[in-house]
């Protein structure tokens, strides 16, 4: 952690590595939850190996909010570093990653910062000094404010920020409507005036002001595990993105990938009617969690559910759940309905008969090359042993081993490389970010032993973290 503080070519980096070893379609940038507060003057603990954590308050009275300087948090070291980051990435990446930059606190929960926790939880109460609060807020507010402006400089695909002391865990959902939700309501609109979604987060269970979240004006509301998801659907399906919301310690750091990926399908599932949804742990994700569990996660969200025969079907929790897969398992069979009823049309029936069913029945792959190609291309494959006899000049043998369902390649060993090959032929799953893969090609040596410089030598700048390559010679 020391040196993502420091350094905001290290802290880009980071981020380099990880969305291309886990192949992540975007990633939001943090560093500390303590940052705006150091900003402030608040005494903050900077662990070498851990994130920063505030100790003590900036404030030893509320009356004395009056006295505090003008906010300039752009003078903060680690506000430049973590600004930084983000224009490098967005750089980096262009378009083909989305980059959320997060701007650490909303104004309630920074004032708990500046005031600390339990002298502001008491102030609160006070309604003598609730005009001392508000003061506070708004000077809280304008440091978030000033974030939010230098972020929106970077290029960044969203502005975030959290507010997880605002949550029913930490105040009653009277005090987050008098004391919170205004101010994130303006924190939503500076982000919609400077041309950019905006995403906030709170912790624990919000069910008890979920409807209040959605009128903050965010785009998008990243809620803990702990909320009731059925509830966020239905609240939240037509209006706002829904991110999350796997339990960051008991699913993802302690389950094994097999439970990840069927809490990950869960979710997938009840937010199969709506766009709004972005698959991801309710919270910050500990850094011991298994790398086999990131990996599922991701691929729950690449890979296309299919309905299962009905003598391997079981049911699925809850009838949500199986009113999506019904939908889903009717559209199969209306695409294999019609995919027959051409069929018949062109080669007739089994009886002769103007109606009946037709000669054959049909497979998953020949619905869908009807329904796109009218059945007018034939089938292929990119391991083809007579297309090798014929480059080769001499026959090569093979027997027809697919590498996955569909798939009438030769039987052949793989020893390339995913996202090397800069030609960009759009049905390709092996090149799934082809900036990544023209620059590998770029930095291609023919005499070397690696299709790429791995990591640690000098001269790769985006490969990612596996040293692991196959060495053709030895």
């Amino acid at each position: 952690m020391a040196e993502f503080r420091q350094d905001p070519r290290a802290l880009a980096r980071s981020f380099m590595q990880s969305i291309e070893k886990y192949a992540l379609d975007g990633v939001m940038v943090d560093v500390d939850t303590a940052t705006l507060a150091g900003a402030l003057g608040v005494p903050v603990e900077f662990p070498a190996d851990e994130p920063a954590v505030a100790r003590g308050a900036r404030l030893a009275s509320l009356a004395d909010v009056d006295a505090l300087p003008p906010p300039d948090i752009a003078r903060y070291p680690v506000v430049q570093v973590w600004v930084e980051a983000v224009r490098l990435l967005c750089a980096h990446f262009g378009n083909e990653v989305f980059i959320r930059g997060n701007c650490d606190q909303c104004p309630f929960a920074l004032a708990a910062l500046v005031r600390g926790m339990e002298g502001w939880l008491t102030d609160i109460m006070d309604p003598e000094l609730e005009p001392f609060a508000h003061r506070l807020l708004d000077y809280c507010t304008e440091a978030t404010s000033q974030f939010l402006r230098l972020m929106s400089a970077t290029g960044a695909h969203m502005l975030s920020n959290g507010d997880s002391a605002a949550g029913p865990s930490v105040v009653s959902p009277r005090i987050y409507r008098r004391f919170a939700l205004p101010y994130e309501q303006r924190m939503a609109a500076l982000s919609h005036s400077l041309g950019v979604p905006y995403a906030l987060h709170v912790c624990g269970n919000t069910k008890a002001i979920l409807a209040d979240l959605v009128t903050t004006g965010a785009d998008a509301l990243e809620l803990d595990y702990k909320t009731d998801v059925r509830l966020a659907h239905d609240l939240m399906k037509d209006s706002t993105v829904f991110i999350g919301n796997l339990d960051p310690s008991s699913v993802v750091t302690l389950g094994t990938p097999a439970l990840v990926e069927a809490k990950s399908r869960e979710l997938i599932a009840l937010f199969g009617d709506t766009h709004r949804f972005i698959l991801n742990a309710g919270c910050a994700i500990p850094a011991t969690a298994p790398e086999a569990n990131i990996r599922a996660m991701v691929q729950a969200a690449r890979v296309v559910v299919t309905v299962q025969p009905r003598s391997a079907w079981r049911p699925p929790a809850g009838k949500r759940m199986q009113r999506a897969l019904g939908r889903q398992a009717r559209n199969v069979t209306r695409g294999r309905a019609m995919t027959g009823m051409e069929h018949v049309r062109r080669h007739g029936t089994k009886s002769g008969d103007a109606i009946g069913r037709p000669k054959r029945t049909f497979d998953r792959g020949e619905v869908l090359r009807e329904k796109f190609v009218g059945g007018a291309v034939r089938e292929a494959r990119c391991i083809d042993t007579a297309r090798l006899s014929a480059v080769a000049g001499a026959p090569v043998r093979a027997a027809q081993k697919g590498n996955r369902p569909e798939c009438a390649c030769f039987e052949a060993r793989d020893i390339g490389e995913y996202d090397t090959c800069p030609h960009g032929c759009v049905y390709c799953y092996a090149v799934r970010n082809r900036p990544l893969a023209q620059r590998r090609y770029a930095q291609h040596d023919p005499a070397g032993e690696f299709l790429f410089p791995p990591l640690n030598l000098p001269d790769n700048e985006s490969g990612p973290d596996e040293p692991f390559q196959i060495v053709l010679f030895e």
